[in-house]
C-alpha cells in the first residue's frame, strides 16, 4: 500500500465536553505525581477500530461505515479504574464493558473486514489514555474512588498526524449513535495540553 497519499485513520468514540473536562483534570492531576505528559482535553477519545496509514481515496468508504454503524444505539459505560499500558501509558478503564459497546466494536469491525479493511487481531480494551511517559512509580492499577459515567454517544472517524510534540487528531465525520449523521467536519485535536 502506497503511504504517498494517505492518512493514519481510526474510529473513535469521543466523550461529551462534561466528562472531557473531568477526565482532563483527573489526567492532569496524574500526570503531576508520575511526571508524565497529560492528553489534553481534546484530544480524549476510546480508540474503536484502529486503521493506520489508509489510502486517502478509501475515506468515503469510511464514511459510509461509519454511517452504517452509527444507527445502533449508545449506551453508558462506568469507566471505574486506571491501569498501565505498554509501562508508561496510563489509562482509564471500565470493569464491566456494556453489551452495547462490545455490539457496536463487533459491528464496526465486521463492516471494515466487509469492505476489505485491516483490523487489528487483539482483544477489544476499551480505555481512555489519559498519560504518556509516566515514570514507573505511577499506578499500575487502582480502582477509583467514584466511577466517571462515560455517556457512550459519539462515533467519529479520525486521522493522526504524528509530530514531535505529540499527536494531533483531525475529526474527518461524526455520528451521534442512534440518530441521524452530523454534517461532515474537520476539527483539529491535538494530544498536547
Amino acid at each position: 500500500m502506497s503511504t504517498e497519499h494517505s492518512l493514519r485513520l481510526f474510529f473513535a468514540l469521543l466523550p461529551d465536553a462534561k466528562i472531557a473536562s473531568r477526565i482532563n483534570r483527573m489526567s492532569k492531576s496524574l500526570s503531576l505525581s508520575c511526571h508524565g505528559r497529560a492528553m489534553a482535553r481534546h484530544s480524549l477519545h476510546l480508540t474503536l477500530a484502529f486503521l493506520g496509514e489508509t489510502p486517502a481515496e478509501r475515506i468515503e468508504s469510511l464514511i459510509a461505515i461509519g454511517l452504517q454503524v452509527s444507527a445502533l444505539s449508545g449506551c453508558d459505560m462506568a469507566l471505574t479504574r486506571l491501569t498501565r499500558m505498554n509501562r508508561s501509558i496510563i489509562c482509564l478503564e471500565p470493569d464491566v464493558v456494556p453489551p452495547e459497546l462490545i455490539s457496536l466494536y463487533d459491528s464496526i469491525t465486521s463492516a471494515l473486514r466487509q469492505d476489505h479493511f485491516p483490523v487489528e487481531q487483539r482483544r477489544f480494551r476499551p480505555h481512555i489514555t489519559l498519560v504518556r511517559r509516566a515514570s514507573l512509580t505511577a499506578p499500575a492499577d487502582k480502582v477509583l474512588r467514584a466511577a466517571i459515567s462515560y455517556p457512550v454517544r459519539e462515533l467519529a472517524l479520525m486521522s493522526s498526524d504524528r509530530r514531535s510534540d505529540g499527536s494531533q487528531y483531525h475529526a474527518l465525520a461524526r455520528w451521534r449513535l442512534g440518530l441521524a449523521a452530523l454534517p461532515v467536519s474537520r476539527e483539529t485535536y491535538s494530544d498536547r495540553p
